[in-house]
């Protein structure tokens, strides 16, 4: 993916001093995202995805003032709205750019959804801004998880691949809701994705089919024991992976 630093940005009120546990939560569903963005409905699913990423997000200015033209059109003679065309972007952002969900009147997201019908490429590009923004800061910072799967992967002579199956595991038990959506990006089987034991890449998609494999069986044995669950568990993570 070609970095996008050229473009002059406006950051989301409180992205620098975000968790960094967090950013990577947004950073590798923004490249799960981006990744498989021809399988991704942006007009449909914006909602979820932004659940994860809304509060991180990075926006070129070029999109960003498009944005602000057509909420210019859009809340005229809008009370939550009054005096935002006066506003510098940055201030701008800092008024009516804060996440609270979809449905906060005085919050840009509560229009974004009609501005993704005519524009969808806008927010792929905000996406993608976001992405390459939260992979350099991320860089340059690190976790005790990091350091801690470092050291197993040492110890264990682990490749790229399975030190990725580690992380992408804490970040979805780190933040649980993340496991939903990464069902929207499962595949068939590791072998239709053309899953390479040695590939970060194809690592992230072998993890979401195994994450839908699991929500799949804990639906089907909901009254099975639980010693028998976790033996049956255990085999159907391991034929998914052979």
């Amino acid at each position: 993916m070609r970095p996008r630093t050229e473009v002059q940005i406006v950051l989301s009120p409180g992205l620098r001093e975000a968790p960094v546990l967090d950013c990577m939560c947004s950073q590798f569903v923004l490249a799960l995202t981006l990744r498989n963005a021809a399988r991704f409905n942006l007009r449909r699913d914006w909602a979820s995805l932004l659940s994860f990423t809304g509060r991180h997000l990075v926006w070129p200015l070029p999109v960003l003032h498009r944005l602000r033209e057509f909420l210019g059109r859009r809340c005229q003679g809008n009370e939550h709205w009054r005096g935002h065309e006066a506003l510098s972007d940055d201030a701008f952002m800092q008024r009516h750019g804060p996440w609270r969900g979809p449905y906060e009147e005085g919050t840009l997201f509560f229009y974004i959804d009609e501005y993704v019908k005519d524009a969808p490429k806008d927010l792929l590009a905000v996406l993608g801004v976001t992405a390459d923004w939260l992979a350099r800061r991320l860089k340059k910072e690190s976790t005790l998880v990091q350091k801690n799967i470092d050291a197993l992967a040492g110890l264990l002579q682990l490749n790229a691949a399975e030190r990725a199956l580690l992380l992408y595991g804490t970040l979805a038990r780190y933040q649980r809701e993340l496991r939903g959506l990464l069902v929207e990006f499962k595949v068939g089987s590791a072998r239709s994705a053309g899953f390479n034991c040695s590939s970060p890449a194809s690592a992230s998609i072998f993890f979401c089919t195994s994450v839908d494999s699991f929500f799949r069986l804990r639906a089907s044995q909901s009254a099975v024991a639980p010693s028998t669950a976790s033996r049956s568990l255990g085999a159907s993570l391991t034929n998914s992976s052979m």
